[in-house]
């Protein structure tokens, strides 16, 4: 029975806590969602808030999911008592979950299909970071890593979908992430690191490119850094520069990693960056959500784009 309480944990406090997204204030438009950016290799859209993705839960008591984590990212998985138990309690919210997981899991031309209380749902692979997964057996670590580090650079504090390119290791610790033609150049502006492991409750961490960001520079995203600071999207642990604790893939163009290390323990991270129009500068006469009036008790604020609002 501990085993099963076990297998119950991190996806039910996800649901938990995602639930009380419902009670938020619906966020600020950041514009167009370039949907038509979505392929099969290094594009994807973000908009799995932080609530709905890291919960005071997720990083506690081994984080295992309901029936899939032992049983594969299947047919058989979803058919699990566990998996319905779960399912059942807030279908929307599990709906949410399982559009991300597809996502980051299993590849482009999959998907994972399922019918519950006279409704079908299928959830579409893109990235394909956990083959083992997703051939039906249980998830190994280095797929538990690509995960969470994926979910983790799904979130958004703002609930936004934001247009981004995710690069970094494949689960064989070698290849990576296939571009687009053209990709690098698209999405030149780097904005994190993300790694961690919270199927096994070692945790969910970020980082930023810090020097790549001006105290004038602000994003829809706010996790990885904003303002040139580290962004706040807890129970996510901020850990700074990524380059602090991570180590560059040994190969030529862009810079992404091939691992990060925190308190000796190595993890695949995976490292975002973001389009030109998702980086707001002040002074550019347009007042962002992400940017606010000149306040002289922080010094924060752009009075250039927002004075007088």
């Amino acid at each position: 029975m501990a085993h099963k309480r076990r297998e119950r944990t991190w996806l039910a406090a996800l649901a938990a806590t995602a639930a009380s997204l419902a009670a938020c204030p619906a966020p600020p438009p950041a514009g167009p969602t370039p949907e038509a950016l979505l392929t099969s290799n290094g594009l994807t859209t973000n908009g799995l808030t932080t609530n709905g993705l890291t919960t005071n839960g997720m990083t506690t008591n081994g984080l295992t999911t309901n029936g899939l984590t032992t049983n594969g990212l299947t047919a058989d998985g979803l058919a699990s008592v566990d998996f319905l138990a779960w399912f059942e309690t807030d279908p929307v919210v599990a709906d949410m979950v399982m559009r991300y997981i597809a996502r980051c899991a299993l590849p482009a031309g999959e998907s994972l299909s399922w019918a519950w209380n006279g409704l079908g749902y299928t959830w579409y692979g893109v990235l394909g970071l956990a083959p083992s997964w997703g051939s039906g057996v249980a998830i190994p670590a280095a797929e538990q890593q690509l995960v969470t580090a994926c979910l983790a650079a799904h979130s958004n504090k703002f609930g936004l979908h934001v247009a981004l390119s995710v690069r970094g290791p494949l689960s064989d610790g070698e290849s990576s992430i296939p571009l687009d033609p053209g990709e690098e150049d698209a999405f030149d502006h780097p904005e994190g690191c993300f790694f961690g492991n919270f199927f096994d409750g070692s945790g969910i961490y970020s980082g930023g490119f810090l020097s790549s960001w001006t105290a004038e520079e602000t994003n829809p995203r706010g996790c990885a850094v904003e303002a040139g600071l580290p962004g706040a999207c807890p129970p996510i642990q901020h850990v700074g520069n990524c380059d602090d604790v991570c180590t560059p893939a040994n190969k030529a163009g862009p810079t992404e990693y091939a691992s990060c290390t925190l308190d000796g323990q190595s993890y695949l991270p995976l490292t975002t960056y973001l389009s030109p129009v998702s980086v707001y500068v002040c002074g550019d006469g347009v007042c962002q959500f992400t940017e606010s009036p000149y306040d002289p008790l922080t010094g924060g604020g752009c009075p250039s784009d927002c004075d007088g609002l």
